[in-house]
């Protein structure tokens, strides 16, 4: 069916019957033979060519450009245009052109594939435009068929053209559409007025494409120009059609509802424009930033560090190919993928199983398969402590939601985030749960459809994995097609949260072809290592038998094929199938017993490596493994000089494998790094199986023994270097050295916990002893880089680590415990760390306690404080004891034990409780204590908590109180809701601190306030104000005020405000406009205010000059602020030139452009690119560049390329150039490149020295 013969059965009331004919505009089909009479007149606003007025808004070399193209009133076959793209999709296929975008690897010729999709519906629907107004609407065409036609031979022109052509087709086919509710009779003249203006402002932007490329045609420069647009240029072009389609659909929504409805109904039965149907019917606004490769790599690395890729690749090695298909055919997974509602999906199987092969094959599959589907995925691993922490998991899914759809960009809410944590001073280390669960969820809806990939949530730290799923219910929730599957054992604690979802159980029957296919192709391998294959016979039996005494489990059928490859005469191999272990236990401990009785010293290598990998605090390198192996783990000396990995591997029995995923295993204070394959035990199961058979019974005493060996090894390793001084150098050959000063003092502690050592006590006594000075330094310049003698001392170290006896020593030497540097006392490194043993040694020294000290230890204390506490209590230092008892203490030392105790990011709400306990007659909860509470990022509302059970009276509700825990961007908002549910009935909700949460908190506290307390506020001007500064969620606060307020109160005072918000911004102005008076204008003000926002100045000019009916004034002000804009100059002048009108850009202007620091250079070119004839390059200009401490190179280099001879090189500009004390030596060079003989011939540059 044609679009014509679609849309005739649309009956639109017309509002005039002599204007009933289609009018000009319309590149769309004609529907007036279905359109009855009326007498009303159609409004002007529903006339008037779009094309036209969009014409007529370009620069005058734009128009020359496309009156030159042929857009003179001749119809164009579209047969012809189809002929020239088919052309060219014949190159791409014959060369094989791709390119990467949506972060995947995409055919060129897919892309001309679309074009000629598009074309195609227009010569379905029987219109191209042309033949229905060839004047007007052959405007975009007259382009089309000149770009069609070019004689293209690159890929980025290629690439550039094609891309282009489909993004222009799209948007003309659809636009033809949303024209056709420009005659709905019962859409109102607004409605209608705003529809017609967005879409005026995209075909804007298709001419301007159109010109653009028609003058590179006539110049015979496509390679140049389309080599550009394969980057920045062409992303911003599909970008900013973006942004427009997105508005002119938001206007089409606002227009006749039931015409837009029954235009959506009749689309349903036009195959040919299904795919644009299902466009219009869902919004999607992806908005990304484009950043420089080291910006981005730094952004992603801040985010996460999680080498997802790697372990996906691990994931794949030896697994068979196809292995896993049936879960593709299985109905609970095909519902699950195809539905269009987010759903959780839970695959669960016993050990062994193959669940994480199975989930390598659906990632693959997914990627494959469905790239247009964003997909995100994490492999938990017991053996890495950073794959088993929920808070990494969903770090690593912002990581790869993040990287934009096409290279080089990310999502603008993670950049945001990020900047803003930059100009902190990198205060954030990394995304927090709530921070991440936040993104997430933004990230999401920039995609049609995403998936979330979890393996292996068993191996996740039990203790927050209830927290972490119902993080994903709640994903799952408030998001629309989203899709999660997490595989996993079948845990009780699991189930409870997941059996109610959809799931897919690992059966014996599911895999049984994916063990029939794994041991096919490993016989396979097998006998090209054989002299004698193996016949088909005796295949056919082996598979047989493993597949029936398997159970589904993949690794033990891995553990047969390996003993199987062992045996060379098939009567062995006969025999070998009668015996089979049955299940893991029984296969492990057949190997074990295999392992045991090797020869020589096979058995105790085993052995050692597997303590090694079992007891490690981190995956450990095959050079380091093997260095700690080849040692005697009773005297710490080498044992085997000649062990390598191969013979490691050989002894550990196939139980042991070497990943080949890479990571940094050393650096000191000169960063040098160098990177070496780990070593892992080959399956989860096997790491049960040896925790059980090695420490199994007596687990604590055998594990202190094992520990014991591992003490003295790495210690061993630090001592011998006592005859020489470490080189960084030297790290990269002994990276064994890394782990052991990292650790040494941790397997130390284990080792006497559990199972005192002389050996470990004399080698620990030794590490802090003066005959192994130089040992000891080394340590320190290992593992702290290079504090040596200068740093906290011997006795801090012994403290801090709780070698008591150590400590003795010192004491009997006389060291210190009362040192100058209060960041190394010894008290507050036992203290902290609950040595209390340790503690009253030095106490026993030292019978006072400084009180910054005592404050210290109350901030920072952790683990099972209430020994130490009391000791402290003991010994007076948390009050004065005189005969035992305790005594008053000022009101000012406990206000700030308090205080120091409020700030405990751990037992913060404990500590507290306790002193209440034992001094609560001298506490007074004041407002610094608060405060202090609110301030805590952690657990603030949990010390609240307890400040309010104990003393609500005393917790007032003050300004600075709210301020600070609005700070708070961890626990701000619940310890606001802790004030708010639980504060005293005395306590007064003044304005002003509803102006305060107003402005600082999220919508749930804001909603709460309003809900509880909404009757005795007063919406203003003022509450309005401070929801339009609201960093969080001014946006969403907004509307809660209005509906609390009868008056429209918008003021342009507000709209100043909102247009200075750099986080929330763009929002805020949105809910702003739409509920404004027409007649508020947009101010010089308010336009200064965007120009001058750093985050979101772009956003929010785009939304101020893209209001309907207004036609801001571009003033002097407003363009020195956007070309002063640090972050976004270059990006909000852009803005500024494609909504048109006049601009004058003064040499005022230009020359602060020239001094921004930052993104001056980009704007320069923009002002040059849009009004180059009109701006002269002055000496004033030029010093102002070559001035700028922050990029006067690539300032200058900007002029140059662009203007070349017209840049006055003075001897004003030399000086300033030579004095540039950031960007002078660079700039100077490229003065020499491009005018060298003018400034050699300066006295500027006769003077400089070493010129």
């Amino acid at each position: 069916m044609g679009l014509r013969a679609g849309l005739s059965k649309l009956s639109f009331p017309s509002r005039n019957n002599a204007q009933s004919k289609t009018s000009a505009s319309h590149p769309g089909p004609p529907i007036s033979a279905t359109i009855p009479s009326t007498s009303a007149p159609i409004p002007p606003i529903a006339s008037g060519n779009l094309w036209t007025e969009a014409h007529s808004r370009l620069s005058d070399k734009e128009r020359e450009a496309i009156s030159r193209s042929g857009a003179t009133g001749q119809p164009y076959n579209p047969r012809l245009i189809i002929q020239y793209v088919q052309d060219k999709q014949k190159i791409c296929e014959d060369k094989r052109w791709r390119f990467q975008q949506f972060g995947r690897t995409i055919e060129l010729k897919e892309t001309a594939d679309k074009v000629l999709s598009w074309l195609q519906k227009f010569i379905a629907a029987g219109d191209i435009a042309v033949n229905v107004d060839p004047l007007h609407a052959g405007l975009p065409w007259a382009g089309i068929r000149l770009l069609a036609q070019a004689a293209i031979s690159g890929h980025d022109q290629m690439e550039a053209l094609l891309r282009g052509l489909n993004r222009v087709l799209c948007v003309l086919y659809r636009c033809q559409l949303y024209e056709l509710l420009l005659t709905a009779n019962e859409t109102s003249d607004q409605a209608r007025s705003n529809l017609r203006q967005a879409l005026i402002e995209l075909y804007i932007v298709i001419l301007r494409f159109l010109a653009t490329a028609i003058r590179v045609y006539e110049k015979n420069s496509f390679q140049r120009t389309f080599a550009a647009w394969t980057s920045d240029e062409l992303l911003r072009f599909e970008k900013d059609c973006q942004d427009r389609e997105n508005r002119a659909d938001f206007e089409a929504r606002n227009c006749d509802r039931s015409a837009f409805s029954e235009i959506l109904k009749v689309l349903q039965t036009l195959p040919v424009i299904q795919d644009l149907a299902d466009s219009i019917d869902s919004k999607v606004t992806l908005t990304w930033e484009l950043l420089q490769e080291k910006e981005m790599g730094d952004m992603l690395a801040w985010v996460s560090g999680i080498p997802y890729e790697d372990h996906h690749k691990a994931a794949c090695k030896d697994r068979t190919e196809n292995t896993g298909g049936w879960i593709f055919k299985e109905t609970r997974y095909q519902e699950w993928y195809k539905s269009h509602d987010s759903a959780i999906l839970w695959l669960h199987g016993i050990p062994g199983a193959g669940k994480t092969k199975l989930v390598s094959r659906i990632i693959d599959r997914i990627q494959d398969d469905h790239p247009q589907t964003t997909l995100g995925y994490f492999y938990c691993n017991r053996n890495e402590e950073s794959r088993r922490e929920p808070t990494r998991i969903l770090q690593s899914y912002v990581q790869q939601l993040s990287v934009s759809p096409q290279q080089g960009a990310v999502h603008q809410s993670l950049n945001d985030l990020y900047k803003k944590n930059q100009r902190k001073g990198g205060s954030s280390a990394g995304l927090n749960f709530e921070e991440s669960e936040e993104l997430l969820l933004i990230l999401m809806k920039a995609h049609s459809k995403t998936v979330l990939i979890l393996d292996g949530l068993d191996e996740s730290h039990q203790d927050d994995r209830a927290e972490f799923i119902e993080i994903l219910h709640r994903l799952i929730s408030q998001s629309a097609n989203l899709k999660i599957l997490i595989s996993s054992r079948c845990d009780d604690n699991i189930k409870r949260q997941l059996e109610l979802k959809p799931n897919i159980g690992i059966e014996a029957t599911n895999n049984q072809d994916d063990i029939r296919r794994f041991v096919s192709e490993r016989l396979r391998i097998m006998d090209t290592r054989r002299r004698t294959p193996i016949s088909e016979a005796m295949k056919k039996e082996i598979i047989k038998t493993l597949l029936e005494k398997s159970e589904g489990m993949f690794q033990w059928v891995a553990l047969q094929v390996h003993q199987i490859g062992r045996l060379y005469i098939e009567g062995d191999i006969r025999k070998r199938l009668g015996r089979l272990p049955k299940g893991l236990k029984e296969a492990y401990d057949e190997i074990f017993d295999r392992i045991e009785s090797a020869e020589g010293s096979q058995p105790g290598i085993a052995t050692r490596a597997f303590t090694w990998i079992l007891l490690s605090f981190e995956p450990l390198s095959s050079d380091t493994l093997v260095s700690f192996v080849s040692r005697d783990p009773e005297s710490g000396l080498i044992e085997h000089d000649d062990l390598n990995i191969y013979i490691l591997l050989d002894a550990c029995c196939n139980l042991m494998v070497v990943d080949e995923r890479r990571v940094p295993i050393g650096s000191t204070k000169s960063k040098a790094v160098e990177y070496a394959d780990i070593c892992r035990l080959s399956h989860l199961s096997v790491r049960e199986y040896l925790e059980e058979r090695f420490y199994g019974n007596n687990k604590s005493g055998r594990l202190g023994t094992a520990h014991t060996g591992l003490a003295t090894v790495t210690i061993k390793c630090l001592l011998e270097t006592n005859d020489f001084r470490i080189q960084d150098t030297k790290l990269i050959d002994q990276p064994a050295l890394v782990y052991a000063a990292k650790f040494w003092h941790q397997h130390s502690r284990k080792s006497l916990e559990s199972a005192p050592s002389k050996t470990v006590k004399d080698l620990v006594s030794m590490m802090f002893g003066k005959k192994y000075d130089t040992a000891y330094l080394n340590w320190i310049c290992i593992r702290y880089q290079g504090a040596g003698r200068h740093g906290p001392g011997r006795l801090f170290y012994a403290c801090a680590f709780g070698f008591d006896f150590v400590v003795d020593t010192l004491l009997r030497e006389g060291a210190k415990v009362i040192q100058g540097d209060k960041t190394t006392s010894p008290i507050v490194a036992a203290a902290v760390r609950c040595h209390a043993g340790i503690l009253c040694q030095l106490l026993r020294v030292c019978q006072v306690i400084d009180q910054q000290d005592v404050c210290d230890i109350l901030k920072d204390i952790k683990g099972d404080f209430t020994e130490t506490m009391n000791v402290l209590s003991h010994q007076g230092a948390l009050g004065s004891c005189e005969g035992g008892q305790p005594k008053e203490m000022s009101s000012e030392i406990m206000e700030r034990r308090m205080m120091a105790a409020a700030r405990n990011q751990k037992d913060g709400d404990k500590i507290v409780a306790f002193l209440f306990d034992r001094h609560g007659a001298d506490i007074n909860v004041t407002e610094a204590v608060t405060k202090a509470a609110a301030s805590n990022i952690e657990i603030g509302h949990r010390v609240m908590l307890v400040l309010l059970e104990k003393r609500r009276a005393e917790v007032r509700l003050t300004e600075g109180l709210i301020k600070t825990a609005a700070s708070n961007r961890e626990s701000g908002d619940r310890t606001m809701m802790a004030l708010l549910e639980n504060h005293g009935g005395d306590n007064q909700i003044t304005k002003e601190i509803v102006l305060k949460i107003i402005n600082g908190f999220s919508e749930t506290v804001v909603k709460y306030l309003l809900l509880s307390y909404g009757a005795t506020i007063q919406i203003n001007e003022s509450l309005v104000k401070a929801a339009a500064s609201n960093p969080k969620d001014g946006g969403k606060i907004i509307p809660m005020l209005f509906a609390h307020c009868c008056d429209n109160i918008i003021t342009q005072d507000i709209l100043i405000v909102a247009a200075m918000n750099r986080a929330d911004g763009d929002e805020v102005m949105k809910v702003l406009l739409a509920h404004c008076r027409a007649d508020v204008e947009i101010t010089e003000s308010i336009l200064k205010a965007a120009a001058s926002n750093l985050e979101k100045g772009n956003q929010v000019m785009e939304i101020l000059l893209a209001r309907p009916g207004s036609k801001p004034q571009i003033t002097n002000t407003v363009l020195k602020a956007a070309v002063s804009n640090s972050h976004s100059a270059d990006q909000i002048m852009k803005t500024i030139f494609s909504h048109g009108g006049d601009i004058d850009i003064s040499k005022d202007i230009v020359k602060t452009a020239a001094t921004n620091p930052k993104s001056g250079y980009k704007a320069m070119k923009i002002l040059l690119d849009n009004q180059g004839s009109n701006i002269k390059i002055t000496e004033d200009v030029v010093k102002a560049a070559v001035s700028n401490r922050g990029c006067g190179d690539k300032m200058i280099e900007t002029l140059f390329d662009m203007r070349g001879a017209d840049v006055p090189i003075t001897e004003e500009v030399v000086k300033a150039a030579i004095s540039n004390s950031g960007r002078g030596p660079l700039i100077v060079k490229i003065l020499l490149r491009e005018c060298g003989p003018k400034v050699e011939s300066t006295k500027a540059w006769s003077r400089m020295p070493h010129r």
